[in-house]
């Protein structure tokens, strides 16, 4: 599986280079590939009903795009992961997907002292069962996926208020920096951008690991 890890980039271009490796794989000219990236303030509007009606701001581009969900923020201080991933060589099941990429995001947090898990009827992780800490959406074509995951770390939570997040009222957000345990950070010295760092190598290293080759 390869790894490319694009900063901060703009949506657009991410998305234009996301359908361009999932072509490639279509068409098994690559290898599965994990993009890696923050973006500057950007909503998406995923496929379900009513989305476009959660976004609250004129001044954040918006994105109309092709994965399920509803309304979500991309800014910097986030993680996103979009995983690129060949399901053909896998169970063709999209849920087992995406719980799976739930389940590397909660091992990554538990690494850094946070429990976090599941809430039934909701998509993404969450901490304490209401505390919206990761966001997921996904696309497939072809049974390739795309779009993907975002991990909230060191965000600005207060920008969350242009949207409904998922249908949400902004204030469920929250992000590692704010759940992560004072006593922790002193110990091991974490400024914002040591900690960003962290996080993304582990979050890569645990979606690796439960998404490797055939699994």
């Amino acid at each position: 599986m390869d790894v490319q890890d694009l900063g901060l980039i703009d949506y657009g271009k991410a998305l234009s280079l996301q359908e361009t490796k999932r072509d490639s794989i279509i068409f098994k000219e690559a290898r599965d590939t994990l993009l890696v990236c923050e973006h500057p303030n950007v909503i998406t509007v995923g496929r379900s009903l009513g989305s476009a009606a959660e976004v609250y701001s004129k001044d954040v581009p918006v994105f109309e795009i092709s994965r399920g969900g509803r309304a979500t923020l991309h800014l910097p201080g986030q993680i996103v992961v979009y995983p690129i991933i060949d399901l053909r060589k896998r169970e063709r099941d999209l849920h087992k997907f995406m719980r799976l990429l739930e389940e590397a995001i909660i091992n990554t947090l538990s690494d850094f002292r946070i429990d976090s898990g599941r809430v039934e009827g909701k998509t993404g992780v969450w901490v304490g069962g209401t505390r919206k800490i990761a966001s997921l959406g996904i696309g497939v074509k072809k049974w390739v996926s795309y779009h993907g995951i975002a991990l909230n770390v060191t965000c600005d939570l207060k920008d969350f208020g242009c949207i409904s997040p998922c249908g949400f009222n902004s204030s469920v957000m929250t992000s590692v920096e704010q759940e992560l345990d004072k006593e922790y950070r002193r110990v091991w010295a974490l400024t914002k951008e040591k900690l960003f760092k962290y996080v993304k190598t582990r979050l890569v290293e645990s979606l690796m690991t439960h998404l490797g080759e055939g699994s």
